[in-house]
């Protein structure tokens, strides 16, 4: 396997780190549906890159650093498209689905995007039924983690938030969804072999 950098991970960990550590200007990036019908398009995207505290950046970024980083060395194709659907999905159901939600940030999105493809690549890839089953009972771990979060109303691991802020289950839900069909296009994608003395199998 070619331990590629995983440059759209660090790109994207790097960008909400930034933002994280300069707070000023988070408003004009989170998501409120009033900004958003007003034309401010580019908010269920940039709402990604900002977090409501500390803790809660620290946890959604390291979280989408590790999975990313071993989803990308497998396949960046299949990252980018775990992160571009999951993004899409969740973008759509912030704005369209109800209950309608006012104000959005996290990266949990991304995260639970990356994990669920993360768990089908090493599900697809492995010799053993164990190792596929346990790739299934990850995704069923992201199912009882938004259940959970659904019947307490509190996150399993960016602790509490904020006053006023609550923890949306079905961003996880989304961006788990969206993993699930980005990896699925991008392992189903042709991939044109490479040509010329310079190939070689890996």
């Amino acid at each position: 396997m070619t331990r590629r950098v995983p440059w759209v991970t660090l790109v994207f960990v790097a960008a909400a780190a930034v933002r994280a550590l300069v707070p000023a200007g988070a408003a004009a990036l989170e998501y409120d549906r009033a900004a958003v019908a007003a034309g401010d398009f580019w908010r269920p995207f940039t709402s990604q890159l900002v977090h409501w505290s500390g803790r809660m950046a620290v946890a959604d970024l390291g979280t989408v650093l590790v999975l990313g980083t071993l989803l990308e060395r497998r396949s960046r194709r299949a990252a980018l498209l775990a992160i571009a659907c999951g993004l899409a999905l969740a973008a759509a159901g912030l704005h369209w689905l109800p209950p309608p939600v006012t104000r959005y940030r996290g990266s949990s999105t991304v995260a639970s995007a990356l994990y669920v493809a993360l768990a089908l690549d090493l599900g697809r890839g492995a010799r053993s039924a164990a190792v596929r089953g346990g790739a299934l009972l990850a995704v069923a771990g992201l199912l009882a983690k938004t259940g959970f979060e659904a019947a307490t109303g509190r996150a399993l691991f960016a602790g509490p938030m904020p006053p006023g802020v609550e923890v949306l289950p079905r961003a996880h839900l989304l961006g788990g969804l969206g993993g699930a069909i980005g990896w699925l296009l991008g392992v189903s994608a042709p991939c044109a072999a490479p040509s010329g003395p310079s190939w070689r199998s890996s």
